[in-house]
């Protein structure tokens, strides 16, 4: 399948132009993912030795959502006019091409809308006032866009447009971890419940999505609380409030707390259950101890914590009843969803962790193109990083910690 993509936030024409001629030059030479492209997004039989640069303009911009070419061009125009703020192109451009009102800015299907619901996603306000001048029918898709970006100017103008607080607009705020967001759907009125009333559904939310920000998560869990959403007192619910204070009183309750191996349902418990072990985090952590949760969570204040009172760095997850298990906590650096770096595992190998450890793990990702589980057996941290099917996912930095340390001995 030829690769989709959305165009950038602030698209550069001349460098469109660029890709356009390297997908020619790579189709001429037999490159797959051109030959892919063009197979897939042209709608005719072109041969490499007859395609032209106004064909690979074509395939270009259909990999971006486009129909055309021209189209695109449209599209980015827009696009870099909202981003620097120039209220004057973006209305010219409207006004001659009223079909900017309806379709996506950055391609069909983007989640960020049409013109406006862009402008709102940037907190471009008077940008978003204009357009509802103009007639632009999205001014509740991007009333949701500007509380999921948490920009209270730009919520505050869609209000004063028609703009309505809908029952379930506190999720989008949940899943980017926007606690400004969610704070004004309470400000306006809103529940925080999805849109079937399930007052659940934020939490669950918040507790399931990547690491964007742990300070943000800890916020919108504070806000729930105080919205009366019930937490359990648990090692797992301190732990995701960030609390260091309520984990050291578990801990004087529970010695044995730091070599404890928490399962799925205590991480996330039955209330707010969240689905399986095929989340958003990139190494399982079904079976695993606070110092894997820290490390797949960004919480370096928890992290530093558990180090200090000893946890060990070698610690083994949980093996099932297949033999899927057996990870350490240098397999959760290496493969990890949100921010990538090396400070932890540098920590790790200086507390003695392993970097020859081999465990066999097996993983699935949601809200992937590919939600297959994969299986890696008998792989070490970096062999597992190399080995995963997204990429995306792999702390390079961490890998390259790794393989210093193994190369030093």
């Amino acid at each position: 399948m030829p690769r989709r993509r959305s165009l950038p936030v602030r698209p550069n024409i001349e460098n469109l132009r660029k890709q356009a001629k390297s997908l020619l030059d790579a189709f001429r030479t037999g490159d797959p993912e051109a030959i892919s492209a063009f197979e897939g997004l042209h709608p005719r039989d072109v041969s490499p030795e007859s395609a032209r640069l106004a064909d690979a303009q074509l395939v270009l911009a259909r990999s971006y959502r486009y129909p055309s070419w021209p189209r695109m061009q449209i599209a980015a125009r827009l696009c870099a006019a909202v981003s620097r703020d120039d209220l004057e192109t973006v209305r010219d451009l409207v006004v001659k091409h009223p079909e900017l009102l309806t379709e996506g800015a950055r391609g069909r299907g983007s989640h960020w809308g049409a013109a406006m619901g862009f402008a709102a996603e940037l907190g471009k306000t008077e940008i978003v006032e204009m357009l509802a001048d103009l007639g632009s029918p999205e001014i509740q898709h991007a009333f949701g866009r500007a509380i999921l970006q948490g920009n209270a100017d730009t919520v505050r103008a869609l209000v004063r447009k028609g703009a309505k607080v809908e029952r379930g607009v506190a999720m989008g705020a949940c899943e980017t971890l926007n606690s400004r967001g969610l704070q004004m759907v309470l400000d306006f009125g809103g529940e925080l419940c999805d849109a079937d009333g399930d007052f659940s559904a934020p939490a669950a939310m918040v507790l399931e999505t990547y690491s964007r920000s742990p300070a943000e998560k800890h916020e919108c869990l504070r806000i729930l609380a105080e919205s009366g959403v019930e937490f359990p007192d648990t090692p797992a619910m301190a732990f995701h409030f960030g609390r260091v204070d309520l984990l050291e009183r578990h801990l004087n309750r529970d010695p044995e707390l730091l070599s404890r191996r928490f399962r799925y349902d205590d991480i996330y418990p039955s209330g707010f259950r969240v689905g399986d072990d095929t989340g958003l985090h990139g190494t399982p952590l079904d079976g695993t101890t606070l110092l894997h949760m820290a490390i797949e969570f960004d919480e370096d204040e928890i992290f530093d914590w558990v180090i200090d009172n000893g946890a060990d760095t070698n610690a083994v997850a949980d093996v099932d009843i297949d033999g899927f298990g057996g990870h350490t906590p240098l397999f959760n650096c290496v493969v990890k969803k949100g921010r990538k770096e090396d400070r932890m595992a540098v920590v790790l190998l200086e507390r003695g962790a392993d970097p020859t450890h081999r465990a066999s793990l097996r993983k699935g990702l949601k809200s992937t193109p590919d939600e297959a589980v994969r299986e890696f057996r008998d792989v070490t941290p970096i062999e597992y990083a190399v080995q995963f099917h997204d990429q995306s996912y792999v702390n390079r930095a961490a890998v390259e910690a790794i393989e210093a340390r193994i190369s030093t001995g």
